[in-house]
């Protein structure tokens, strides 16, 4: 038996060491690791490609991101973790039971002599116990306080949870603003790539005719040069619009998890009367009752509360009820089996000042777990009035960009008619036509920004598309009645481009 043991001590301490050799870490392991990674990460990007064999729609591409986005992937799972921690925290309330077990051997008896005050000489030496030791018991206790502490951090902890949870409701209402930008920016390039890219043409061609009669002194300079002034002012404005759809593209790529390369289509949008809102008022009591960050406060000012509760709790004393059950084989004890029952108490004088600190340092805790909640709440009231006046100004500037487009457009089909009654020359037909196209792309702009900052208003009282001209709402608790209402009020007529 000794002989088994002394190997397996030697086993351990030669894992123990070759465990030490095992943590040292270097460079090179970790540049092994991040290729490894690199080429999984590719698999794994590649391999979740999986879109529909049409062109994608904004209700599309929400759908997809928020099932596919990696962000909100890690962020649903950190959720799981908290729920776990949870029920791992509830289970702590449950009372203790313990099992304990020896069994050994000696190499030398435990004997003991004893002095004889009657004859000055040392008694006989008796054996206590034997060298064997075969011993087990069970032991069941129940501590009240430990009990009470477990409760509070259960507590703490499903509160926590919840506030996770909020914290990943947030995540996906920011990821469809993002999605809206991203997703008019795209539409409001796409909208006008094909006329842009025919009057980059006919403004190249006809500078080049330009710059000829000017250097033939077929015109005059400073009047040619101002024309070719505007006309580069226009392809300023236009040559990089096919750029930009695909820069938007690329991000919705990045918002739907999927590689920047991927191709695909964006199905064709009809523009229609935005919703008309309720009073700002009622938008601002809306968010004070869904926005997720508010939530996040009411957790975090409960948990406050209930750390004070927890913090009193070590004042009281610390009492313990038992009951366990005894075996031993010694040969020499009369019985080898007992029960012990009771109960016992423990009271912690000297820390009773600093448990009282605690308990104000608590409070004050909650004080300012009160106020920031307070400060979140002005700061999201804030936050929907600024957005209720953004929508105001975008659906004002909208009103203004559209009369524009059909005044340039107007101005473009009589310049036209004019010219071609001789009245007008080729220079004003190509400066009214690049003129009108501006001015549509102007509108569609503004358009998709009008879009935009209803989405924004949306975030604002954390109901993403409550108010929306292109998808039904998904997971948002309102009436159905009012849905049906805000898509059938309108807000003065509509004007098409």
């Amino acid at each position: 038996m000794h002989r088994t043991i002394r190997h397996i001590l030697i086993c351990s301490i030669c894992c123990s060491v070759l465990s030490i050799g095992c943590t040292n870490k270097n460079c090179n392991e970790l540049v092994e690791l991040r290729d490894k990674h690199a080429v999984e990460d590719l698999e794994c990007i590649y391999s979740r490609v999986d879109l529909p064999n049409r062109p994608l729609t904004l209700e599309d591409i929400i759908d997809i991101a928020w099932t596919h986005n990696y962000e909100a992937l890690a962020k649903e799972l950190e959720w799981e973790v908290e729920k776990e921690l949870t029920t791992s925290e509830m289970l702590q309330m449950l009372p203790n039971l313990t099992i304990n077990a020896e069994r050994s051997k000696r190499n030398n008896s435990t004997a003991a002599t004893a002095f004889v005050p009657s004859t000055h000489m040392l008694a006989p030496a008796e054996i206590g116990s034997a060298e064997r030791v075969n011993i087990w018991d069970i032991t069941f206790n129940f501590r009240i306080l430990d009990f009470a502490i477990a409760y509070y951090r259960s507590s703490a902890e499903a509160w926590r949870a919840l506030g996770v949870y909020m914290q990943y409701t947030r995540l996906k209402q920011n990821l469809v603003l993002s999605i809206y930008k991203s997703y008019w920016r795209a539409i409001s390039a796409r909208a006008v790539i094909g006329k842009s890219l025919e009057m980059l043409d006919l403004i190249s061609e006809f500078r080049k005719k330009f710059d000829k009669n000017i250097d033939l002194r077929l015109l005059s300079v400073v009047p040619a040069l101002k024309i070719e002034d505007q006309l580069l002012g226009f392809q300023v404005q236009f040559y990089d619009l096919d750029l930009q759809y695909l820069s938007a593209k690329t991000e919705l790529a990045e918002f739907m998890g999927l590689p920047a390369d991927i191709e695909f289509e964006l199905a064709p949008v009809e523009m229609i009367p935005p919703p008309c809102l309720e009073p700002v008022e009622f938008l601002e009591e809306t968010a004070l009752r869904y926005r997720p960050e508010l939530y996040g406060g009411d957790f975090e000012e409960a948990m406050a509360a209930d750390e004070v509760r927890q913090a009193i709790i070590p004042l009281l004393p610390n009492a313990e009820i038992f009951k366990s059950y005894h075996f031993n084989a010694d040969k020499f004890l009369v019985h080898h089996y007992w029960i012990v029952t009771g109960w016992r108490i423990a009271y912690e004088l000297l820390g009773i000042p600093s448990k009282v600190f605690n308990i104000s340092s608590a409070k004050f805790n909650e004080d300012r777990a009160y106020y920031a909640r307070l400060a979140v709440a002005v700061a999201v009231l804030t936050q929907v009035r600024v957005s209720y006046t953004n929508y105001q100004i975008a659906y004002d500037q909208y009103d203004i960009r559209s009369d524009v487009a059909n005044v340039r457009k107007r101005l473009a089909d009589a310049t036209n008619d004019e010219f071609v009654q001789g009245e007008f020359n080729e220079v004003d037909v190509v400066l009214a036509r690049a003129n009108a196209l501006q001015g549509e792309i102007d509108a569609i702009r503004a358009y998709g920004e009008l879009q935009v900052q209803l989405e924004q208003l949306n975030n604002s009282i954390g109901q993403p598309l409550r108010y929306t001209t292109f998808a039904q709402p998904i997971n948002v608790p309102y009436e159905e009645d009012m849905w049906e209402s805000s898509l059938e009020c309108t807000d003065g007529e509509f004007k098409e481009l």
